[in-house]
């Protein structure tokens, strides 16, 4: 008996040590990207540099599945990079929408994977109004990939004006004839779900998908469904309690039958939702936020 014990137990250690050995890292020097691969899937895809100059995540992928949550530059706004950061207004110049007197742009990156479970990425990007520096940000991504699948993307950013004042403002916020918010407040790190996909956005208050928009929270959850194959996911989006105006506030678009019943699932954290926010030349403004992506 003593033996099958034994016996059992290597075959237990095999099988984790097989598992364990099934993440790998593949770096794309055509793109720039790095991916995070569980056996054949992929978990996770990052983009060092898009068409606008913003680093992005995409796909990401239902963990242990290649069932894709987001969704990059969909035809309707074709500036949506799936998971991505984007200021809306810097100084009155707009870096949502692809303009060419407002870039944002990579410096300098690093990424380390030297670690099995661990991606760490170090950032530095600049923003120019009219080739004018406006604004530097440092910026440390570090995803976490289980062994199961799933992953944890912890977002850390540090900017600092490179003019005496720097004010980021989102466009008015406006309520439709139901009194839900309906348009503007929108910028800073945001998910784009994929079309068709069966959507639940909660925030832990009791308020659920549209209702959660203005909202002010510690985190949002989305409960992914694909609707054919079933694959699905919760993806939680956590504000860390140092960010200024904590606990945040989200700005949240979920209506499953616009433009032509593909559905638009649009969520994140909104600094700017209610008002613009404003600090000067020799202050920062620290932002952290963690994604979890799970079974």
């Amino acid at each position: 008996m003593s033996h099958i014990i034994k016996l059992a137990t290597l075959l237990i250690c095999l099988t984790a040590t097989l598992q364990a050995e099934q993440l790998s890292t593949l770096k794309n020097s055509c793109d720039n990207s790095i991916t995070m691969k569980i056996g054949q899937n992929t978990s996770w895809t990052y983009h060092q540099q898009g068409e606008q100059g913003k680093p992005y995540f995409h796909p990401l992928n239902m963990p242990g599945t290649e069932t894709t949550i987001t969704n990059h530059r969909p035809e309707d706004h074709v500036w949506h990079l799936g998971l991505w950061f984007s200021w809306k207004i810097i100084n009155e110049f707009n870096f949502w929408e692809p303009h060419d007197n407002a870039q944002t742009k990579v410096i300098s990156e690093t990424v380390n994977d030297s670690d099995k479970n661990a991606v760490v990425i170090n950032t530095t990007l600049a923003y120019a109004g009219e080739g004018k520096e406006l604004l530097k940000e440092k910026r440390i991504v570090t995803v976490k990939t289980a062994d199961n699948g799933n992953y944890t993307i912890d977002w850390d950013a540090t900017f600092t004006p490179m003019v005496d004042k720097i004010t980021l403002e989102a466009t008015p916020v406006k309520k439709n004839n139901a009194g839900i918010w309906a348009s503007g407040g929108y910028g800073g790190l945001s998910i784009r779900v994929g079309d068709k996909m069966q959507v639940t956005c909660t925030d832990g208050l009791g308020h659920k998908d549209v209702l959660c928009c203005g909202e002010k929270s510690e985190k949002i959850e989305l409960n992914v469904k694909h609707p054919i194959n079933g694959d699905q996911a919760k993806v939680t989006f956590q504000a860390h309690p140092e960010n200024p105006r904590y606990p945040a506030t989200w700005f949240v678009r979920h209506n499953p039958s616009q433009y032509k019943g593909r559905g638009y699932y649009f969520m994140g954290p909104a600094l700017m939702f209610y008002e613009p926010y404003s600090f000067e030349k020799g202050s920062t403004l620290h932002l952290r936020y963690t994604i979890t992506v799970e079974k």
